[in-house]
């Protein structure tokens, strides 16, 4: 049995008061099997694992983890935005319904940042509605979608030819790397 599994709560609500690389690393890594609805409401299948990333306005990732395909993103939330936070001081933490959570907003707010999280339509009345700046900022958030097509798409994320999960991680962080440093250099001629 692992651990981690005996304590009271869901991951969120302990992982709010872990340390970001201890709550990253009690993430299972194994390859299993992923759910997710795409854009029209269809389930998409896959065996493996998935990428989490914090990304700025730039599109540059600040903070990114692998986990098996089966973890819930909310659940790598709050340790990545620890992360990013502990790198990149920030003033927003931008994210979907999916996220809609109240631990994820305290984390946010303890923190020192501003959650803009899209109030998830089950529980549209326990979440207090976003103001004209944080509705401004929330349709910005489109660089996360585009780093994450970015690495599929260019940089070897569709096709992994390796097993282990270390091997995985390091198959899909040099494809990171190139994209930190492309997204870097396209910054630095935009100023």
């Amino acid at each position: 049995m692992n651990p981690t599994s005996r304590r009271r709560g869901g991951r969120p609500e302990w992982q709010a008061w872990q340390d970001a690389d201890t709550a990253l690393a009690e993430l299972p890594q194994n390859c299993d099997w992923g759910t997710k609805r795409d854009a029209h409401g269809k389930p998409k299948h896959w065996k493996g694992g998935k990428v989490h990333a914090a990304v700025t306005d730039d599109g540059i990732p600040v903070a990114v983890a692998y986990t098996s395909a089966s973890i819930h993103d909310s659940q790598a939330f709050i340790p990545l935005m620890k992360k990013a936070s502990y790198r990149v001081p920030h003033v927003h933490d931008l994210a979907d319904a999916a996220y809609d959570s109240g631990t994820i907003f305290a984390s946010s707010v303890m923190e020192g940042n501003v959650p803009v999280i899209d109030s998830n339509r089950r529980k549209a009345d326990e979440v207090p509605k976003m103001t004209a700046a944080e509705r401004k900022a929330y349709k910005d958030r489109g660089n996360d979608e585009r780093f994450f097509a970015h690495l599929i798409d260019a940089h070897g994320g569709r096709h992994v030819r390796v097993r282990e999960p270390r091997k995985v991680w390091q198959h899909l962080m040099y494809g990171v790397l190139v994209i930190a440093v492309e997204q870097t250099m396209r910054s630095l001629m935009l100023c």
